[in-house]
């Protein structure tokens, strides 16, 4: 009868000793998760995941801290009409980099800017030369964009296009929307690089003739 009851004993303890494939009885009434081999190779392809994810993501921020640019939008330059009419719709303060004095009122770089103005553009004149000018169409001249200091949509450009690249910088740190190369004006390499930094170009034609189109309607 002992014999019997031993042999029970033992039988049962081999038959709940097996895997269920989930877990394994490590005592009668005792169960543990099985680790499989699979479920440790899962582990280890997350593993690497988080870590490629981190690189990535430490790059990312190491050129940030480089350049200090993070998604910089990119601007165009611009050839469509359609784009140019919104332009000119979304311009409503434009500085005019090399305007003439009032003195010259015969010069585009004045009559230009002087039709803008009374059309109701907030015109801000930045002259080039003439030292001695400290208004022009009733505003108080800034020598250099950057010393604007409050937004501005748009700047004009009346330079010729071996004048342009020396102002790139003081465009660069007015932070324009636009930039407007009058008729006559072009510089592909100068547009390219504010194209880049985020900056619409027009290259080669009238503000005034534009805007008269534009309004006409």
């Amino acid at each position: 009868m002992n014999s019997l009851n031993e042999r029970s004993f033992t039988s049962q303890g081999k038959s709940s000793g097996r895997s269920d494939g989930f877990s394994r009885q490590v005592a009668p009434g005792v169960h543990v998760p099985r680790t499989t081999s699979g479920s440790l190779k899962a582990a280890n392809l997350t593993a690497e995941a988080v870590a490629l994810v981190l690189l990535a993501l430490s790059f990312i921020l190491a050129t940030v801290v480089v350049t200090g640019d993070f998604f910089m939008p990119q601007g165009k330059i611009v050839s469509m009409r359609a784009d140019v009419d919104e332009i000119i719709r979304n311009s409503k303060v434009i500085a005019v980099l090399g305007i003439k004095p009032d003195s010259m009122n015969d010069q585009p770089a004045h009559y230009v800017p002087a039709y803008l103005a009374s059309r109701g553009v907030d015109v801000i004149p930045v002259p080039v030369y003439y030292p001695e000018v400290t208004e022009i169409l009733g505003k108080p001249v800034v020598r250099k964009l950057a010393d604007i200091g409050r937004p501005i949509d748009m700047v004009n450009v009346f330079r010729r296009p071996s004048d342009v690249p020396p102002h790139l910088e003081d465009i660069l740190a007015a932070k324009p929307k636009y930039v407007w190369l009058q008729s006559g004006i072009r510089h592909d390499v100068i547009a390219q690089q504010l194209a880049e930094a985020g900056i619409d170009v027009v290259q080669d034609q009238c503000l005034m003739v534009e805007y008269g189109r534009v309004f006409a309607r």
